[in-house]
């Protein structure tokens, strides 16, 4: 296998690839787009053209004057959606985007302008029936906005109508619908459902759209299946400068889909990016190598005496053979890390930043690779650098004129290649988009993926071969092997799966200092969280009896209805109860959460949403709760071990997967006794609801939980053991291993 070229021999601490975009994906829906009307002079659908009038122009005008000209025939006509349309198109694409407010519509946005183009009581004749390609021009960009503000019901109306219209009336044979719109409605999650009817329909819904889209592809092959993304750019706002963001919607969502087949549904989600955007498939020349090398040598070590070949046959069960790794002497394994995450402070960075800091740099040289998809540099981790010029940190970015095609991230990929790692690990790899098309290639001969976020890749094993979790918090392996498309490596049991460092640091005169944010939090009472209602603020401490405080501050998209029924029975069941839950600072969708809590029977007067806090505000709020409940079925991981440095109990219900398993994990392997272990770990409904109510209103038994937890937290602290494992297993999936080779023998060859 070729080793590393001379170019990146030379240690370096940091490098820059690509330069900043100018057009951040966050804000794509803000595209300047400059249209007036429909401005393509054809459309060019599933590869059969026809020509269209140009909307008329009149020459020399001003956006000025273009604007109020289309106002004035708005005014004239309110009823007609054509004129509702140009205007509103008009405005979005030209004068400040979705929101921008528009003169004479009694103050109504561009957006509501467009939706209202398709509402029968304003508009004489919806949009789609009199004007098909405008039709679905509206309903295609105004589903895409609604997934944005997360409102997954709208978005589902309006993409279904652009995929109608599409198929019904511009398709060639009226029986496809345009194909970005198709992968839209077929990677589509709602990310706040409002019920598990809701959670089950989302589900099905998506893996049907998925299997009617791949279908196509693959079983009917049909002629017609073709993302034109020339023609999308040129006439959908967002769409040119990154058309998989635009099409492929976020696979974030799924890990908090307890009830789904995750495995099933994350190879969906790639199967679809792979046939839509065959350009993102690519195998390096160094992995080639291997992969002919390999063949080489299974095939010579499938070559047996016959007797052995004999017993070989009589074996009921004939394994794969495993793969040969090749002796490199002793030189380093190349390692590669991939993350988008890499800031200082964020939850990834701090989770795996203490055992990649402690890998033993004589067996790994290590590179870090930075992928900045809403993140710029000059705040990374710490770790990054903490072993100075040993490690490599490169910085990648979407460069500007990167526009119109899905597959411009295979210029970071080969930039990648370049450095001919022998394993890639990726951390993050269903948080990002760049990393996630990143991992869809082979850019070393093996590929892992790990719980950065806690659900599988969904990529085929040929190209991201492992899953590195830990024992202590998924099911028994034949189980939890089903929910991942990679094969597991794990932590094994009684061993924890990271190091980590305190949060909660001692300052001066025993002061408790948040660790993330360098405050204090003693000085702080229940009066400093103005968001929350006069009884509490008033209220004293979780000593006192008048008032008990359940805290659940998880993300907002991790509280799915399955934890409303424990929450609204924590409170049926203790009357002096409060709840405080996060607020959805970001989409505002805390309506929502009110109208499922509400149905689940809960006491709204005593339940409490408050707005993301400061860490230091955070760590005090869980240290005044009486209980702290761990969401279901997603459950916390950096959000418990907080709370457990502070000493408080957290009541869990270890749900399926992974990611509502890591308080168990905790409580596992801290050393907590089992009597403890089975005050605060529940097993059903409701236990989680008898044990939550009898720690917070037992004050007693309560104080002998806190005890205990705070006698054995720092066993959660800087195990190497951690580390160790982490190394075994790399070690093990490696494809190369360090060996002293012969005299008389090249090194790097003695096992080929």
């Amino acid at each position: 296998m070729a080793r590393s070229s001379k170019k990146h021999a030379t240690k370096m601490k940091s490098r820059q690839s690509g330069s900043k975009s100018s057009m951040p994906i966050g804000k794509l829906f803000k595209l300047a787009f400059f249209v007036v009307g429909i401005v393509a002079t054809a459309i060019i659908f599933v590869g059969v053209s026809a020509k269209v009038p140009q909307q008329h122009q009149q020459q020399q005008e001003t956006p000025e004057m273009i604007g109020k000209r289309l106002a004035n025939d708005f005014k004239k006509r309110p009823r007609d959606a054509n004129a509702r349309f140009l205007l509103s198109w008009f405005a979005i694409t030209a004068q400040g985007g979705m929101d921008a407010k528009i003169g004479g519509t009694k103050n109504m946005s561009a957006m509501e302008l467009l939706v209202s183009c398709f509402d029968v009581k304003q508009v004489d004749q919806l949009l789609g029936e009199s004007e098909p390609l405008k039709g679905f021009l509206a309903a295609s960009l105004i589903g895409r906005y609604m997934q944005e503000k997360r409102e997954g019901e709208m978005s589902l109306k309006y993409l279904t109508i652009a995929y109608n219209i599409s198929k019904e009336k511009m398709s060639p044979q009226r029986d496809i619908g345009e194909v970005c719109t198709h992968l839209q409605l077929a990677t589509q999650l709602d990310s706040y459902p409002l019920s598990n009817d809701h959670v089950d329909a989302s589900v099905a819904r998506m893996e049907e759209w998925a299997n009617k889209l791949i279908d196509l592809y693959t079983v009917e092959q049909h002629k017609d299946v073709h993302l034109n993304q020339e023609w999308m750019s040129q006439n959908m706002p967002g769409f040119g400068p990154d058309p998989y963001w635009h099409c492929m919607l976020p696979l974030f969502p799924l890990s908090f889909y307890y009830r789904a087949d995750v495995a099933k549904i994350a190879n969906l989600n790639y199967q679809l990016g792979a046939l839509a955007f065959p350009k993102l498939l690519y195998t390096a020349k160094h992995v080639l190598e291997y992969d002919a090398e390999q063949q080489v040598a299974i095939q010579a070590s499938l070559t047996l005496p016959d007797e052995a070949s004999a017993m070989k046959d009589n074996d009921a069960e004939e394994k794969k053979p495993a793969p040969v790794q090749k002796c490199i002497g002793d030189k380093k394994i190349k390692l590669g890390v991939i993350s988008s995450t890499f800031s200082r402070g964020h939850s990834v960075a701090e989770d795996f930043g203490g055992i990649l800091q402690r890998l033993d740099r004589s067996k790994f040289d290590v590179t870090y690779a930075y992928t900045h998809e809403r993140s710029t540099p000059g705040d990374e981790a710490g770790f990054l650098s903490a072993n100075g010029d040993a490690d490599k940190l490169v910085h990648y970015y979407k460069k500007q004129d990167e526009v119109n095609d899905a597959a411009w991230i295979r210029r970071i990929g080969k930039e990648i290649e370049e450095f001919q790692f022998d394993m890639i690990l990726y951390l993050d790899m269903t948080m990002s988009s760049y990393t996630r098309r990143l991992g869809m290639e082979r850019l070393a001969p093996v590929q892992i993926n790990t719980h950065g976020h806690p659900v599988t890749s969904g990529h085929p094993r040929e190209t991201i071969q492992h899953f590195v979790s830990w024992a202590e918090a998924e099911l028994p392996l034949e189980e939890s092997q089903t929910h991942y498309t990679e094969e597991l490596q794990l932590i094994p049991k009684g061993k924890i799966h990271q190091y980590y460092t305190p949060r909660l640091l001692e300052g001066d005169n025993g002061k408790c200092i948040s660790r993330m944010s360098g405050m204090p939090f003693d000085q702080l009472t229940r009066k400093d969280f103005p968001e929350l209602p006069a009884i509490i603020q008033n209220s004293g401490n979780p000593d006192d009896d008048d008032i008990h405080l359940y805290v659940s501050m998880q993300k907002p998209q991790k509280v799915f209805p399955d934890f409303d029924e424990l929450l609204c029975g924590v409170l049926q069941k203790d009357p002096k109860g409060h709840a405080i839950l996060h607020k959805d600072d970001v989409t505002g969708h805390t309506g929502r959460f009110q109208q499922r809590m509400k149905a689940a029977g809960c006491d709204m007067d005593r339940v409490h949403f408050i707005s993301s806090q400061m860490p230091h505000q955070l760590m005090y709020l869980y240290k005044t709760a009486n209980v702290i409940l761990d969401s279901y079925p997603a459950g916390g991981c950096t959000t418990t071990r907080e709370a457990l440095e502070l000493g408080k109990a957290v009541v869990t219900w270890p749900a399926r997967l992974l990611g509502g398993r890591w308080t168990l994990g905790l409580y596992n392997t801290i050393g907590l006794d089992s009597e403890t272990r089975d005050l605060v770990i529940a097993n059903s409904k409701e236990e989680y609801i008898a044990k939550a109510v009898e720690l917070g209103t037992n004050q007693s038994l309560r104080k002998t939980v806190e005890e205990q937890i705070l006698k054995v937290i720092p066993n959660l602290f800087g195990r190497k053991e951690a580390v160790e494992e982490w190394e075994k297993i790399l070690l093990r999936v490696s494809p190369v291993k360090q060996c002293a080779a012969p005299e008389d023998e090249p090194t790097g060859n003695d096992e080929l």
